[in-house]
């Protein structure tokens, strides 16, 4: 009996039969980037995830945890993965404290679900991410998600205020340390999370430039007073394009656009939007109409989901860094022949970049290095969020301390927790120098 066979056997002694899929057809749609698990398994509870990861550490194999499987190719793939953890049973709302703007929820659970439960008493979780209606809270803070409210609220690691995670060896242990971590050195199982009250009203207003330079100067001149949007939003003429065309958004396609949103009372909202257009005028803006209502959720799905393309990267900067490098990011389009979309959570310094065409591999493997050069030279970071498994395989071995924010701490805790390699995204990264 071999090790998966063996590990298959005890499992069945701990669950269900049904919550053990051997079955040839999904293993093969469940593949990540090529790669098919072996077996996958479908924990309910949190002690039977203790169970499943005690024993695949115990027959010297390999896990991967999944949620929605949204951003399962991101970051460093392992060459092969044994058993697919699937959380998504895991979805119980386990406390909920309106008056303290806390709750606690298992992993599992989508982040469309809680924000109903949140939502019959006036409140939500201040993110919104890419897909929501897929993504689960396990998803969220394994990938550290952000979205265009990360101006205001943070990144799910600013809302999380504990965690539990199943280590190695089965136990539990708190650490906020796996946020962000990609399931490398544990599984997420529950978090208690921060919440806020869903505003009375919103409003979306466009700000269009000729120059980035006096975007930017806008987004300085409201990033240091009262004047904060909950969101605010740059988009290159790319991007606006896309907007337009996919999602059927009139908005202006060329020269930069601000996005901001502005959130409060109809009073407050009025004031708030007044005093903004007097700041943008300063800095030489075009004003256009304010979007309200269908149009708003319309507009920012489609921003939100628009950085999924074929190759798309991410990198994080300095804001005031901003100007230099999109010079720089089109001066190296220009040399390889590549046209480029943009959209940024500007104010936190977050760019998202979707090349193309995606299949020009030579090209872009050529742009993308140095892209991270120039990132590195005003001391930021560029990851490859989206692109084709050839892609990313061959980019792996740029893939260094440098190229990754954080690595060398996801590392050392892989090391720690996990000798001897049972999470596969940990035992991958090990091996990055």
């Amino acid at each position: 009996m071999n090790d998966i066979d063996g590990l298959i056997h005890e499992l069945h002694r701990h669950l269900q039969a049904e919550q053990i899929i051997t079955d040839a057809d999904t293993l093969h749609a469940t593949s990540i980037d090529g790669l098919e698990p072996r077996l996958i398994v479908l924990p309910e509870t949190v002690d039977q995830v203790s169970q499943i990861v005690a024993l695949t550490n115990q027959h010297n194999l390999t896990l991967l945890p999944r949620g929605g499987g949204i951003r399962m190719g991101l970051g460093v793939l392992p060459e092969r993965f044994d058993a697919l953890v699937d959380t998504r049973r895991l979805s119980r709302l386990l406390d909920y404290q309106p008056e303290q703007h806390t709750c606690r929820v298992q992993a599992g659970m989508l982040l469309s679900t809680l924000q109903e439960h949140l939502a019959k008493k006036g409140q939500r979780l201040p993110l919104d991410p890419v897909d929501v209606m897929q993504t689960t809270i396990g998803g969220l803070l394994a990938t550290n998600a952000r979205g265009p409210l990360t101006l205001r609220y943070g990144t799910a690691h600013d809302l999380a205020t504990a965690i539990t995670v199943v280590q190695a060896d089965g136990t539990l242990t708190e650490s906020i340390d796996s946020i962000g971590a990609l399931g490398a050195s544990g599984i997420i199982v529950d978090a208690v999370l921060k919440l806020d009250d869903i505003p009375e009203t919103a409003q979306t207003l466009f700000l269009t430039y000729a120059h980035v330079a006096d975007a930017m100067d806008t987004v300085f001149s409201l990033l240091h007073s009262p004047l904060l949007p909950s969101a605010m939003e740059l988009i290159d003429a790319g991007a606006a394009s896309d907007l337009s065309n996919f999602f059927g958004i009139s908005m202006p396609t060329n020269g930069y656009t601000l996005a901001l949103l502005i959130e409060g009372t109809h009073d407050s909202i009025e004031q708030h939007m007044s005093g903004i257009k007097e700041v943008a005028r300063t800095h030489n803006a075009f004003l256009t109409d304010d979007l309200e209502d269908g149009q708003q959720r319309t507009f920012w799905y489609g921003l939100r989901n628009h950085a999924q393309g074929t190759v798309t990267c991410s990198v994080t900067l300095p804001p005031e860094k901003v100007v230099s490098f999109l010079h720089d990011l089109e001066s190296t389009c220009a040399r390889y022949t590549l046209d480029s979309a943009l959209t940024a959570h500007v104010g936190n310094g977050i760019l998202t970049i979707e090349l193309r065409p995606g299949d020009a591999t030579p090209r872009l493997i050529e742009a993308i290095a140095a892209l991270r050069v120039h990132a590195d030279a005003v001391q930021g970071t560029l990851v490859i969020e989206h692109c084709p498994v050839d892609l990313r395989r061959r980019m792996a071995a740029q893939t260094t301390q440098n190229t990754w924010p954080g690595l060398s701490t996801i590392q050392q805790q892989a090391q720690r927790v996990d000798p001897k390699g049972t999470f596969a995204r940990g035992k991958a990264l090990r091996s990055l120098s």
